[in-house]
């Protein structure tokens, strides 16, 4: 069964192809590629001064931007390239105590700026260092961040353990080659004079900071109050750390949209953030010289459209249209008819209407003979059948006058078992002219017809049975339905005349014909099981039965099963029923029995 919400969208999606492909927005698709040209030029050259304008903003404000904290790049990279030098010397001179402290003054007077430079070992211990005491950094929060991972790093500490000012603090490590890591290489300059502040001019209403890999803020050109209140809302800055020179626009908790720039100092160890006001970026930037110079193009491509959808509706659309409607009419109902105002259509459609016409009054006269030659086609048919089936009766009423006059009983019997096959061909062409439709048959029907008769014929081995049909309702196509009941005419046969009473004394028939799976894997079934008797076995007698039994079941494609117990014996035909699909006017199939089963 279909699902209703799959009909629905199924629906929708038709009605939007349909609009979609209408008439009206093809012309309107058309006209817009005409316009295209001109509106892409205007479009284009509005785009591109307005990237130049972005592009040369962003150029500017990182510019700026590194050109702020250019005193703080010069004095870190200075110190890093110190930090290197030194760790290097460390890992290839291995010095002692005073060659270190020697190493370390020498490095002390060329770069008076550092305000310490120390080896601190594992223990977080300096023993050598420029201050000429032991420095223990073993209870400072910075130091045992340092010592939690072994990697270069700058930090920022507002009080320096030796200066007892704001400093920035570069760390290098140190590595032995006998024993591995051995320390870091530490050194600090106080921030004090870089001149960060006053490179910041007050008209540019911006707020610079740097920070480094962990996203800790190392300076910035304001108080910490005002800095907070100019980040960008959402973006934490260790998210920056490693991106190239770029500028993002974002709103500052406040609610301010501020542009920002973030500019690398040392790529993945320090860079600085600008936050800036938005400028004003001149005519080309402003929103209403971006709508006006969108909107003439616009406006032009609205007004064509207006007046070319409109002739077109008015000239064509409506006459289609109602071509349309009568064509559905005439597919519905197979009604001729013309509107009243078809006479002030264009001679094109006019035209289209007098073949209309034209051809609908060729079609429904060809229906017509077509519709009587079919009819005399069924009826053809239909007493084709009748005819064959009289024939075949008449046939079985001879054989059955000629076994009378016979005195033989093995003449006899072969002439009765001749006489079941005719009746049962007979039974097939009965059922093919009396269904209402000749492409499908009720098997479940016919297998029921074909089984009473055959037990109510006069051979001896008949009485006594206790016959049991269960029968599905199957439909199939009649080649299918002739093998299938000549297979059943067999097998009952063979039943009857192997057949006899088990340990309880019961002879007992079963005909169970059953439906099974859905779509390709379903499978009719038909079953005929009867009971044996020690002294009578279905392998007693020539075999030709069970020879047409598997004919047939060759001709059906079907799995042949034969089953032997004790008491019983069973044949079992399984195949796929040959599909079709059920037209509206085909008669709804036969119901069921109520009464009990044929016994």
């Amino acid at each position: 069964m279909t699902d209703p919400g799959l009909l629905r969208a199924r629906e929708t999606g038709y009605a939007s192809r349909r609009r979609r492909d209408s008439l009206l927005m093809r012309v309107a698709l058309l006209l817009t590629l005409a316009l295209l040209p001109i509106g892409i030029v205007v479009i284009a050259q509005t785009w591109r001064a307005m990237e130049n304008s972005s592009e040369i903003f962003a150029s500017t404000l990182l510019a700026q931007t590194s050109a702020i904290v250019a005193p703080e790049r010069e004095a870190i990279h200075t110190t890093i390239g110190v930090a290197q030098t030194l760790a290097g010397a460390f890992e290839a001179l291995e010095p002692d105590m005073t060659g270190c402290e020697a190493l370390l003054a020498r490095t002390a007077r060329d770069n008076p700026r550092l305000a310490f430079i120390g080896l601190v070992r594992t223990d977080m211990i300096a023993r050598c260092n420029t201050t000429d005491e032991i420095q223990d950094f073993s209870d400072r929060p910075e130091a045992i961040r340092m010592f939690e991972t072994i990697a270069p790093s700058i930090m920022f500490n507002a009080r320096g353990a030796v200066t007892d000012q704001p400093v920035i603090v570069v760390s290098e490590p140190v590595m032995d080659p006998q024993d591995g890591f051995v320390g870091y290489i530490v050194l600090s300059f106080p921030v004090a004079g870089l001149g960060f502040d006053a490179a910041v001019e007050p008209d540019q209403q911006a707020t610079v900071v740097t920070f480094n890999q962990a996203g800790e803020i190392l300076t910035s050109s304001g108080p910490e109050t005002s800095v907070g209140q100019n980040m960008p809302l959402g973006v934490a800055l260790r998210d920056l750390v490693g991106s190239s020179p770029v500028t993002f626009e974002a709103p500052t908790p406040g609610g301010e949209e501020r542009v920002f720039a973030v500019a690398p100092i040392v790529p993945g160890r320090a860079y600085a953030l600008g936050s800036w006001s938005p400028v004003a970026r001149g005519a080309s930037g402003s929103a209403w010289f971006l709508g006006a110079t969108l909107g003439f193009p616009l406006i032009m491509w609205a007004v064509t459209m207006l007046v070319a959808l409109l002739a077109l509706n008015q000239l064509v659309l409506r006459h289609v249209n109602a071509l349309g409607r009568r064509m559905r009419t005439f597919a519905d109902i197979r009604r001729i008819y013309r509107p009243a105002d078809s006479r002030h259509a264009p001679t094109e459609i006019r035209d289209i209407d007098d073949a209309f016409e034209r051809m609908a009054t060729q079609i429904v006269r060809d229906e017509a003979d077509l519709e009587n030659s079919l009819r005399e086609r069924e009826i053809l048919l239909k007493e084709v059948h009748h005819r064959v089936k009289n024939n075949l009766q008449l046939m079985s009423s001879i054989i059955n006058m000629q076994v009378r006059k016979i005195g033989s009983d093995e003449a006899r019997y072969a002439l009765r078992q001749f006489q079941d096959r005719v009746a049962s061909l007979a039974s097939v062409h009965q059922a093919l002219y009396q269904e209402p439709s000749l492409t499908r048959l009720r098997v479940d029907v016919l297998l029921g017809d074909i089984v009473a008769q055959l037990a109510t014929m006069g051979s001896d081995d008949r009485g006594g049975a206790d016959l049991v049909r269960e029968l599905d309702p199957v439909t199939l196509m009649p080649d299918q339905a002739g093998p299938l009941a000549m297979l059943a005419t067999e097998a009952v046969v063979n039943a009857f005349k192997y057949g006899g009473h088990d340990e309880t004394g019961a002879f007992r028939i079963l005909v169970k014909l059953a439906l099974s799976g859905q779509g390709e894997d379903r499978r009719a079934t038909l079953t005929i099981e009867n009971t044996v008797s020690a002294e009578k076995r279905p392998n007693d007698g020539t075999g030709l039965g069970r020879q047409l039994i598997a004919a047939f079941a060759s001709q059906l494609e079907a799995r042949l099963e034969e089953e032997s117990r004790d008491d019983r014996f069973i044949v079992r035909v399984t195949f796929a029923p040959a599909p079709f699909e059920p037209s509206e006017d085909e008669p709804a199939p036969l119901p069921e029995p109520s009464t009990p089963p044929t016994r």
